[in-house]
């Protein structure tokens, strides 16, 4: 019998408060692909959005490598390449495929429909989303005004 490490922000108000600073120091920065520098002359990615608010918030590590992507990936395929990283042993190690079943938790991973696979993510906060919008920048929007897919995954504590 395995058990799995508890979720990390599963009932910590106290992480929860520094998840939504963490997200929200991003405002006023664009979109730039592969990137992760904050503010006005700065730019990121959603993907790099994620793993710089997990970091900055001190849920991980600065080992996050977010791997290598096309901009129109969606566009064109079902293949998710953020499932597949999601799903990779490296990930799996920190963060749990969460079940549609499941209630919502502060901090999952959401992903908003963009194309025909999960190729854009956020963090959901609340009824917010906070993610990174092509061409824009940062946002964060509700969770009325966005379709998300079913996949969502949580962050885990680290062992």
């Amino acid at each position: 019998m395995s058990t799995r490490a508890p979720d990390y922000f599963a009932g910590r108000t106290d992480r929860v408060a520094a998840l939504h600073v963490a997200c929200t120091r991003w405002a006023g920065t664009p979109f730039r692909q592969r990137s992760a520098v904050r503010g006005e002359l700065g730019g990121v990615d959603c993907a790099s959005f994620i793993g710089a608010v997990f970091f900055d918030c001190g849920a991980v590590g600065l080992s996050v490598a977010i791997p290598p992507y096309t901009i129109n990936h969606a566009e064109h395929s079902e293949e998710s390449m953020f499932r597949t990283w999601f799903e990779s042993p490296e990930a799996r190690a920190r963060v749990r495929a969460v079940d549609e079943a499941e209630a919502h938790l502060d901090g999952d991973i959401v992903f908003p429909v963009v194309g025909r696979c999960e190729h854009h993510a956020g963090i959901r906060i609340g009824d917010d989303i906070h993610h990174v919008a092509r061409p824009s920048g940062y946002c964060a929007m509700r969770v009325t005004q966005l379709t998300l897919h079913r996949s969502r995954y949580r962050l885990l504590c680290s062992s």
